[in-house]
């Protein structure tokens, strides 16, 4: 049996389409029951809030994120079990809960919004070829989770002046991915559509260079002309 939860984070802005959202899967081995759910729902709050090396991955989200009250963060989660090959609508949500994120820290400077970190992640992928044919098995068994918007304490500059994500906010997310790979009562997995299964996450990483997610840019409000 599978779940698919979904963290939302909403903006200062409280528009709809600005909200930000970070998607996981889990894999049970009966039926899903509430306590399942429970312990799903605790671990993603643990993944943002929990402190390890580096810290948390709340300390270094953008201020202009909610963070508690009416638009507190929204997890909501989804029985996908017949659903694993389809990217259609999975129904309305079989367990919802907010949360209040961790305070930010550093300095109220925010970083740009569309910039985000990519946490990479994949199942065992012993025995799947990278390619074979015109399919990729093995990138079958890897996942994306873009983290993000940050606050300027997660960018540091390089001796090449070239600025990147800093080695300790890629500590707080290697941390985080290990407790949550690593949890007793739940498991993380990849959830491949091509192969409509998903299978427990093993490893990853986490580098220094930005991604950007461009839908959560903000659209321009000035103009100035030449």
């Amino acid at each position: 049996m599978t779940t698919l939860a979904t963290v939302t984070f909403s903006k200062q802005s409280g528009i709809p389409a600005d909200e930000v959202q970070n998607s996981f899967v889990f894999n049970q081995s009966g039926a899903p029951t509430s306590a399942d759910y429970n312990n799903q729902y605790t671990a993603l709050v643990d993944f943002y809030n929990g402190s390890g090396s580096g810290g948390t991955i709340a300390e270094y989200i953008s201020a202009d994120i909610v963070r508690s009250g009416a638009l507190a963060p929204v997890i909501k989660q989804y029985d996908i079990t017949g659903l694993l090959h389809a990217d259609d609508d999975h129904g309305s949500p079989v367990a919802e809960g907010t949360f209040a994120l961790g305070a930010a820290g550093g300095t109220a400077i925010q970083l740009p919004p569309e910039l985000a970190i990519c946490l990479s992640f994949h199942a065992d992928q012993t025995g799947f070829a990278e390619e074979t044919g015109t399919t990729r098995p093995r990138a079958r068994r890897r996942g994306r989770v873009y983290l993000g918007p940050f606050m300027v304490n997660a960018i540091s500059r390089e001796s090449n002046e070239e600025f990147v994500a800093s080695s300790s906010v890629r500590a707080a997310i290697a941390a985080a991915a290990t407790r949550l790979r690593d949890d007793a009562n739940t498991i993380w997995a990849v959830w491949s559509r091509a192969n409509a299964s998903s299978s427990p996450v093993t490893g990853g990483f986490v580098d220094n260079a930005w991604d950007v997610q461009r839908r959560r840019g903000v659209r321009a409000t000035a103009r100035t002309t030449f």
